[in-house]
């Protein structure tokens, strides 16, 4: 609790009753008890229904671990029901066995259900106060955030409310209980908590304060635009941007998110005129002695964004322009002078011109020091441009020429699946089954090893997780807590404890914490950070982590309301949110299902749904309520084609309508890849590989045909 620590050096308590409160708080031993473990999943089953009826278990050394627990249920019980002079006895008896491993934990509920007599324990406080776990800070300011309050010592009570704003999932919730600590430290009269609460919710929220300045006048606009304040926002990035004394690199900042602001609000059209106006910004700026060579890289940059820009508002011509343009530049770097090229290549795919595209990415793979990923990108685009030509034997040839250069991965899996696309295109049947074969040796997870069961027309086979129980966990606390029901501190000892993780045998040790936590996107993230070859060895016994089913009630009964498939919904939540209910993109969509404000307001009308702002699209109800009806909305009006409708619930269904009549050629996998948006061209991926994946987790059994992208519907045996 070094926070406390902190602050109390300038916090003047006004009485020695406060400093003998925060003995009181503190005041106790960090006994660690022995290495005792939980009862079992079993053995608390049948506790709750002694719990339900109000009984103790009678006490015997050999049952020790099920009394604790049944007198922590039983406490907590009644402390749910505000029963405190009843939950009080509990844990105070509870608080008195030192093997205890939750002894701390315990402390604090003692404190909170019984009428303590507020004793002297300053001493015990200066020698004791950083003795108190990291992970039950929360926990602890919380409780004592209330008990101080109701004492009347605002300054510890506002250091609480401060400290629990960090805890918080959204901004409205983590700025109101700055505002809070705010109010409480006033009330405190202490000048000195009232300056650090304000400092502390104008550094988060620096548009509330009374007078911006400065470079926090770009953060006034960034906070503004957080908050959908558009407008605001964009008179704040103004005020930067015709300021004289803000540094140009602030300006670029504010200018940038002026005209990203428009993107933010889907006024796409005024996206791009703003885009135009600072290409003009930047190229009057490159004159200027002090910063005419970052605004001329600037510029650059710029005119590689307008140029997509111009071509998503189908002014693709225009965007060709001015690229041909900028690669007459004579200080263009090769890094920008590949991405231009790569851009018109594209452009000129479209309009079915290969020789010119092809020309043009022959010229981009000449250049030096190249980035990985835009490495990448080049070497496909020859040899796809090769495969759409209808050159499949130049296609076979770059596609060949490519892997020996390639580490396994994703990457090397789709130039792979493409080379044996191209075989069977050349006649070469079986040499195309023979590449799929060897990718089918080794079952993965990967969108190209999925789709060479498709290919070869496999059969799919259900996945039985061998998830591990509470029961196997070796963690005396976590599993102390787990069993007790702290599933909110258990993430939090989780959060702490992680730190420590050094190796990937620790990572792989605890991936099943983060499952029995509920902490799902950070068990995803942990797995993925692990080398690719412990990833493959663990990545069955890890399928439950990777791919998890929480909310299980939810997801069934909004999905089969709005007869949308509960794989599809697990599908699209696990690529949007991976499950974290308080996710919100960088292009303003919130939740599970990361549902776009303005379009959650019309489903809400349609659906009588209660719905005020995008804070209520945290809730996983509401969430999931529109969007299952969103789904179901464009699984209707895209005739039941998975990939139009998946793909527009990424990037809207007029935009895919118009790709779907320009790049069709008859074959569903091609067209995916002809996508022009690459989130939404990994998106229909990575949800169909998540589809198959659900559907085994739930008990498919079947083959899926090249149809199904064109049906959504499975193929029967």
């Amino acid at each position: 609790m070094k926070f406390l620590k902190d602050k109390m050096k300038y916090a003047e308590l006004s009485s020695i009753t406060k400093l003998m409160l925060v003995g009181l708080i503190f005041g106790y031993s960090c006994s660690t008890g022995k290495n005792i473990n939980a009862p079992s999943i079993k053995e608390i089953g049948e506790l709750k229904e002694l719990v339900e009826q109000g009984k103790l278990l009678e006490q015997d050394s050999e049952h020790q671990p099920q009394f604790w627990a049944n007198m922590y249920l039983l406490g907590k019980r009644y402390e749910t029901k505000g029963q405190s002079e009843l939950a009080c006895p509990l844990f105070k008896r509870l608080g008195t066995i030192e093997d205890f491993p939750l002894q701390q934990l315990v402390k604090i509920k003692t404190l909170v259900n019984c009428n303590t007599e507020i004793r002297s324990f300053k001493n015990y406080w200066i020698e004791n106060q950083d003795k108190l776990p990291s992970y039950l800070e929360k926990f602890y300011s919380e409780h004592f955030l209330k008990f101080s309050e109701e004492l009347e010592l605002y300054d510890l009570a506002s250091l609480f409310s401060a400290t629990l704003a960090k805890y918080q999932k959204s901004r409205v919730t983590k700025e109101s209980f700055l505002k809070q600590a705010v109010s409480l430290a006033e009330k405190s009269k202490n000048e000195k908590t009232i300056e650090e609460s304000k400092s502390l919710l104008y550094e988060y929220s620096p548009r509330l304060r009374p007078y911006v300045e400065g470079e926090d006048i770009f953060h006034a606009g960034r906070d503004f635009e957080r908050h959908r304040e558009f407008s605001m926002a964009r008179s704040f990035y103004r005020r930067v941007i015709n300021s004289e004394e803000m540094s140009f690199e602030y300006k670029v900042m504010a200018y940038n998110r002026y005209r990203l602001s428009f993107k933010q609000q889907r006024k796409r059209r005024e996206y791009v005129n703003q885009t135009l106006e600072m290409i003009n910004w930047l190229k009057k700026e490159s004159s200027n002695k002090n910063h005419g060579k970052i605004a001329r890289q600037e510029y650059f940059k710029t005119q590689l964004k307008y140029s997509r820009a111009v071509w998503t508002i189908d002014e693709m011509e225009k965007g060709r322009i001015v690229l041909d343009s900028l690669l007459k530049e004579k200080d263009l770097d090769d890094q920008l002078q590949a991405q231009a090229h790569w851009i018109i290549a594209a452009m000129y795919l479209e309009k079915k011109d290969y020789v010119t595209a092809l020309s043009h990415l022959d010229t981009a793979s000449t250049k030096k020091n190249l980035p990985q990923d835009l490495l990448e990108k080049i070497t496909w685009s020859r040899g796809w441009n090769k495969y759409l030509k209808e050159d499949y034997a130049g296609s076979i040839k770059a596609f060949e020429d490519a892997i020996d250069n390639l580490e396994d991965g994703s990457f090397k899996n789709k130039i792979r699946f493409w080379l044996g696309k191209a075989y069977e295109k050349f006649g070469e049947v079986s040499k195309s089954k023979d590449i799929w074969q060897d990718m089918d040796e080794e079952e993965s997870f990967d969108y190209y090893q999925i789709l060479t069961y498709l290919k070869l027309g496999k059969k799919f086979t259900p996945i039985t997780p061998t998830s591990r129980m509470i029961d196997d966990i070796e963690d005396t606390t976590f599993r102390w807590l787990m069993v007790l029901e702290e599933t909110e501190l258990s993430k939090e000892y989780l959060r702490e404890k992680q730190k420590s993780f050094k190796k990937d045998k620790q990572i792989i040790q605890h991936l099943p914490y983060y499952q029995l936590a509920g902490w799902y996107i950070e068990g995803i993230r942990k797995y993925f950070s692990l080398s690719t070859d412990k990833r493959k060895k663990i990545k069955d016994e890890a399928i439950q982590y990777i791919f998890p089913t929480p909310f299980q009630y939810e997801f069934q009964k909004f999905t089969t309301k709005y007869d949308v498939d509960p794989a599809l919904a697990y599908s699209i939540a696990r690529q949007e949110s991976a499950f974290n209910q308080y996710a919100r993109s960088h292009a303003d969509a919130f939740g599970l299902l990361q549902l776009i404000p303005e379009k959650a307001r019309e489903i809400a009308r349609k659906t009588s749904t209660d719905f005020k702002d995008h804070n209520d699209l945290y809730d996983v109800s509401i969430n999931l309520t529109l969007g299952s009806y969103l789904l179901n909305e464009l699984r209707e009006s895209h005739d039941n084609n998975f990939i139009a409708f998946v793909a527009s619930y990424n990037a809207g269904s007029s935009v895919v309508r118009k790709w779907l009549k320009k790049r069709y050629r008859k074959d569903p996998l091609e067209f995916i890849e002809m996508i022009p948006y690459k989130e939404t061209r990994n998106y229909v991926k990575m949800v169909f590989r998540n589809y198959v994946i659900y559907k085994r987790l739930l008990g498919f059994d079947k083959t899926i045909s090249p149809e199904f992208f064109w049906t959504s519907e499975l193929k029967e045996d």
